[in-house]
């Protein structure tokens, strides 16, 4: 796991700023080490292309390898990788201002997230259906939710949590 923990941090550090890049280089790494990576290491590179392709809004691709991720999350059975899924199809609606197509994504999200023990993701999956309930103009839906995520900053003591529910409640 170290190995690809390596693969993965070379991707995000080499490649980054330049996603049309980092998804030529996750792919040569999906073909190169085929079959040597786990199945949730592969589920995770492949979330890495969607997230790129999402990057670089090439929309139809990464809809395409999120549903590859969406196969692999349901073989792994992992409610926080699932999740991820969820997420990106989310926010990759939201861009597209398929804004009734996200939130319907994002509370998938936010229902794999509470399967798990991760309140941190627990608490940016609620900033994210507020935060998009705010786009769409429905504050009184979206308070609850980004209050839930300033309390769980509050609690922890995210000072980065802090200031995006407090910019969410500005807006």
């Amino acid at each position: 796991d170290s190995e690809y923990n390596q693969i993965r941090s070379d991707i995000l550090t080499n490649y980054g700023k330049f996603p049309t890049d980092a998804v030529k280089r996750v792919e040569e790494l999906l073909s190169e080490y085929a079959s040597k990576l786990t199945l949730r290491q592969s589920l995770r590179l492949n979330y890495t292309k969607a997230y790129f392709l999402i990057e670089s809004e090439q929309y139809q691709r990464a809809y395409q390898a999120l549903t590859v991720c969406k196969t692999l999350a349901d073989k792994v059975n992992d409610p926080g990788l699932t999740y991820y899924y969820y997420g990106y199809l989310a926010g990759m609606q939201a861009d597209l201002e398929n804004f009734e197509l996200s939130i319907e994504a994002y509370l998938a999200a936010l229902n794999y997230a509470q399967q798990t023990d991760d309140q941190a993701m627990i608490a940016r999956a609620h900033n994210n259906v507020g935060h998009l309930l705010i786009q769409m103009q429905q504050f009184g839906k979206a308070l609850p939710y980004i209050e839930y995520f300033y309390q769980y900053g509050q609690q922890a003591d995210n000072q980065s949590y802090i200031a995006t529910a407090l910019n969410n409640l500005g807006e």
